[in-house]
């Protein structure tokens, strides 16, 4: 019972600094309309005294400074009855407590002290991503969105381009009040926005469709979307689209070896060419991929050979990126340190030394400086991680 109080406490900890992703918050609205005790218990927790007792109860650690790192900034994930997720990272853990991941002042072992973050900083420590991305017009002008100020940036076929005061790139259609439907045709233009490495961004097109922008990736778009045109755009690297559904233009999404088409969708689809495998996690709605239907909470898994697979999907890893973390489960060793490489813009090197694999699980926030992350990792006592500039070197 202690576990999930404890873990309801962390959530509604997250609900108090307006940090829930939307499953987080489902999850928490589900465990409070489940009875009137658990309500009850609601409004009692959402207060300070009440959520410090109820760590202080928890596992004899240092209660003082957990509290902290809840109020703070700390991510939870509810601990699995079955085998745990972590197996070599941070194995002292209690079982009920053997995927939490705290971060932000420290890491806290069964019987240990806890290590402090001023220990794990290096000096000239590299900053997590930020939101920065090139737009390029279709005449080839290259405007840096990090640089350029909120209002309008151009317009092009009957579109408004703009960026928002949040920052966010907006197409907007012009009026067209007093020009006739037949004559309100415009030529196809296409746009690109290229996100580097270290860089995320959103973009909202003139259809009404609302694009996430993970590192080290670029879209290729249509300016504006005709009338008797499908809605086509092109993907290299992680995007999440939330499609405003239209019969009767449909909406695709084409990477390198697939074409996905909207039914009604939200959607997430990894298509990074270093990566073997193209994947698309559905959330809402429907999406056919190379003419395979997929439904929510499915993954399909397309190969580079051309196999295509469908499973279930763990949503909160594949959304991770788009809710501003790092969440790990028995994820290959490569991929985490090329998912660092790309946030983080830095260089990889493996010494004839380092490990192949390395099981890690937990769940930490993508705002924590580099070392922080490397020197968490470093705790497995499995690999060492040595940095000069932007690049870091893997050994064991």
């Amino acid at each position: 019972m202690l576990e999930e109080e404890f873990f309801i406490s962390a959530l509604i900890a997250k609900q108090l600094q307006g940090e829930l992703t939307s499953a987080e918050q489902l999850t928490l609205d589900q465990w409070i309309n489940t009875s009137k005790k658990n309500s009850d218990a609601h409004q009692r927790y959402s207060r300070e005294e009440e959520m410090k007792l109820k760590l202080q109860q928890y596992n004899q650690a240092n209660s003082e400074a957990i509290y902290k790192l809840v109020t703070d900034k700390i991510v939870f994930i509810k601990p699995e009855r079955k085998e745990p997720l972590v197996k070599k990272l941070w194995p002292a853990f209690t079982a009920a407590a053997s995927i939490l991941l705290i971060v932000g002042i420290g890491l806290y072992y069964q019987n240990t002290a806890p290590v402090e973050i001023t220990d794990l900083i290096g000096q000239n420590d590299l900053p997590a991503g930020k939101k920065v991305a090139t737009l390029v017009l279709a005449n080839g002008k290259r405007i840096a969105l990090a640089d350029a100020q909120p209002g309008l940036l151009a317009v092009e076929s009957g579109v408004r381009i703009t960026k928002a005061a949040n920052g966010n790139l907006v197409y907007g259609l012009l009026p067209h009040t007093h020009i006739p439907r037949e004559k309100r045709a415009h030529p196809l233009t296409y746009n690109t926005i290229e996100i580097p490495r270290g860089g995320e961004y959103q973009l909202l097109l003139a259809d009404g469709t609302h694009i996430w922008l993970n590192s080290a990736t670029s879209l290729k778009f249509p300016t504006n979307f005709t009338s008797n045109r499908d809605r086509i755009v092109e993907l290299n690297g992680e995007a999440y689209f939330k499609v405003d559904h239209n019969p009767i233009q449909h909406f695709r999404v084409k990477t390198t070896n697939q074409v996905v088409e909207d039914l009604g969708t939200e959607f997430n689809i990894s298509a990074y060419a270093d990566e073997l495998n193209t994947v698309t996690t559905l959330l809402e709605g429907s999406l056919s991929i190379n003419n395979k239907l997929l439904k929510p909470g499915q993954q399909a898994v397309l190969k580079k050979t051309g196999s295509l697979t469908v499973r279930n999907a763990d949503t909160q890893e594949a959304l991770a990126w788009k809710n501003g973390d790092f969440v790990f489960r028995n994820e290959d060793f490569r991929m985490v340190m090329r998912k660092i490489s790309r946030w983080y813009d830095v260089d990889i090197i493996y010494d004839a030394s380092a490990p192949e694999i390395i099981p890690l699980g937990g769940m930490i926030s993508r705002t924590k400086t580099l070392s922080l992350l490397l020197n968490l990792m470093e705790q497995t006592g499995a690999v060492h991680f040595s940095r000069k500039g932007r690049t870091i070197t893997v050994s064991k």
